[in-house]
């Protein structure tokens, strides 16, 4: 049983990973409005400084309305299939989160899933990066005893239906262009030369250091 396995490391992470999520209600203002952006680059954000809601925020606009629209479908399917969560099933799964509501999908995998595919399409030559964030986003659900395998296998084929699905939207591919161009320009690591030291002021500095010897 994967919980009997779990590494204190591996719950700390995974504790850590549950509170990281989107809220479609937050509002700028709000005390969370800038956290919630945020967690936008939770799938990520290993590729660069650049990438956050602050350097992007055409695309951290995009993410919201996509995290939105997903909300509808995941929660529709919340309440259509009703699945039970494993440890009502098993009570001695010893889960570490409760939840009152439905299994599938995992909205956390979900969402996960979508912006990895929706981030892959716009920076291909990290796909892996993406992907794995989201993998690890989902698993981290199984490892709390709060979902099944199965509830993040489903929703990352959720995830994979709903972003091909976006990418037919005439409005959606606007947006996204103009994501693609902030890209252009944010994308790369700003980089400050160091300051060299002057003869003078090195010379000043080794005559200091043998005074002080």
């Amino acid at each position: 049983m994967l919980q009997e396995q779990r590494t204190d490391l591996e719950v700390k992470t995974s504790l850590t990973m549950a509170g990281i999520y989107y809220n479609p209600r937050t509002q700028p203002g709000d005390s969370l409005y800038n956290s919630y952006r945020q967690n936008l680059f939770f799938v990520g954000r290993s590729i660069g400084t650049w990438f956050n809601a602050e350097q992007l925020p055409q695309t951290a606009a995009l993410m919201a309305k996509v995290w939105q629209d997903a909300s509808y479908f995941i929660w529709s399917f919340k309440y259509t299939y009703a699945r039970v969560r494993p440890y009502v099933l098993e009570p001695d799964l010893n889960n570490l989160e409760e939840t009152n509501w439905a299994a599938y999908p995992s909205g956390h995998a979900a969402n996960s899933y979508i912006n990895a595919y929706i981030y892959a399409a716009l920076a291909p030559e990290y796909s892996d990066v993406f992907l794995k964030d989201a993998y690890d986003m989902a698993h981290s659900r199984e490892i709390l005893g709060v979902h099944y395998p199965s509830d993040s296998e489903a929703s990352r084929l959720l995830a994979q239906q709903l972003v091909s699905k976006l990418f037919l939207n005439k409005d959606f591919l606007v947006e996204f262009e103009k994501v693609k161009q902030e890209w252009r320009v944010q994308a790369k690591e700003k980089f400050q030369k160091p300051e060299v030291i002057g003869k003078k002021e090195a010379a000043t500095g080794a005559s200091c250091a043998k005074k002080c010897e």
